[in-house]
């Protein structure tokens, strides 16, 4: 089967999402899910460690560092650095070079997504967020996706995930929602890439230490609710694309690589993939069943997609771009880090600032 798409790498480019029931790879297979979030609140400290550190002069720069970076010119000495983030990345935020930590010195706000650090260290916002994901309804997993898809995601989680014996004690009561999410997560650290390592987590943890306050741009239940609503079908394409891909599943991790080393680089190709109109195509090793199943609801499927880009990218954007302006205007110091898909496109923040009569100079990465 061949399905023309608008692929959106949705954790790494567009939405810091937290994974509630197993967001590292390296959780022990005996702990409870109630022990997940500890590895995030492990490495936060082993980072403000490392700040502490009498070692930090002996770092070494990391000069492939060069993400694009732009700075809005203001009166009165007020300093407002943007950068678009991929969420999930191979460096230490120590080692990246001075431009990025001057600007974010100059800084006495670093404004995010969603503070995942606060999120995380609350038992009432993580219960909360988990019980989102259940099904509650007294049906299962099995109850909203085919017996084909959920056997071919158990064997992808078997396959890819580190966390599968985790996994696969909460498998059928965890919503097709939460599956969709996650199906990406096993391929960005085989990658080689750490989601724990994203510019964004690392500098919340960067602040922390040094006493700066973190303004969280959205709040975390708006964020998740983007990726909300949708019919189960959809929920289910975004599974198959991933554990149904007749290309493999090295196809995809050399496109995690490859659009992270874009994104690291500063290239200004990263704008021209967020910007582009084109579809992909993707192929899929799956029955005619299943085949038939997705052609029949083709129309909700277009319905849902048109409605997933205005949510998580549209919507978001608007948010975002408001954000950065209230703060200008309140006369704040801010590091805004948002994800790349929101910087770029006539409606990203970036165009926003520029429509709103703000004069924004990029400073880093390739100039377009």
């Amino acid at each position: 089967m061949k399905i023309k798409f608008k692929k959106i790498f949705c954790s790494v480019l567009s939405v810091a999402i937290i994974f509630t029931v197993s967001s590292c790879k390296n959780n022990d297979a005996d702990n409870n899910t109630s022990d997940t979030n500890s590895v995030n609140s492990q490495y936060s400290e082993t980072v403000s460690e490392n700040i502490n550190s009498s070692d930090n002069s002996k770092t070494e720069i990391d000069s492939s560092f060069n993400p694009v970076m732009w700075q809005v010119q203001l009166d009165n000495n007020q300093k407002f650095y943007l950068i678009g983030s991929y969420h999930a990345g191979d460096f230490d935020i120590l080692s990246v070079p001075e431009i990025y930590q001057d600007a974010f010195n100059s800084c006495d706000f670093l404004a995010v997504e969603c503070n995942t650090n606060a999120i995380t260290s609350d038992y009432n916002a993580m219960l909360e967020t988990s019980m989102r994901y259940i099904y509650s309804d007294g049906t299962t997993l099995k109850d909203h996706i085919s017996e084909e898809t959920y056997n071919l995601l158990v064997k992808y989680l078997k396959d890819y995930s580190d966390e599968y014996s985790t996994l696969s004690l909460v498998l059928d009561y965890m919503k097709a929602e939460y599956w969709a999410m996650y199906v990406e997560t096993p391929l960005i650290y085989k990658s080689g890439l750490d989601i724990n390592k994203g510019i964004d987590y690392q500098l919340m943890s960067l602040a922390e230490s040094k006493n700066k306050k973190i303004l969280s741009i959205e709040n975390y239940i708006d964020s998740l609710n983007a990726f909300s609503g949708y019919s189960d079908i959809f929920y289910e394409l975004q599974i198959l694309t991933y554990v149904a891909n007749s290309e493999g599943i090295d196809s995809y991790i050399d496109e995690f690589k490859e659009l992270y080393n874009i994104w690291k680089s500063g290239s200004k190709e990263i704008q021209n993939i967020i910007n582009s109109d084109d579809n992909d195509e993707l192929n899929l090793n799956i029955s005619n069943e299943l085949e038939n199943k997705i052609n029949s609801n083709e129309e909700l499927l277009t319905n849902d997609t048109i409605l997933y880009n205005k949510k998580m990218i549209t919507d978001r954007n608007k948010i975002m771009a408001d954000a950065a302006i209230q703060y200008i205007k309140e006369g704040k110091n801010v590091f805004f880090v948002v994800g790349a898909a929101h910087m770029y496109g006539d409606d990203g923040v970036i165009q926003s600032l520029k429509n709103n009569g703000y004069v924004v100079t990029q400073i880093c990465g390739e100039i377009v």
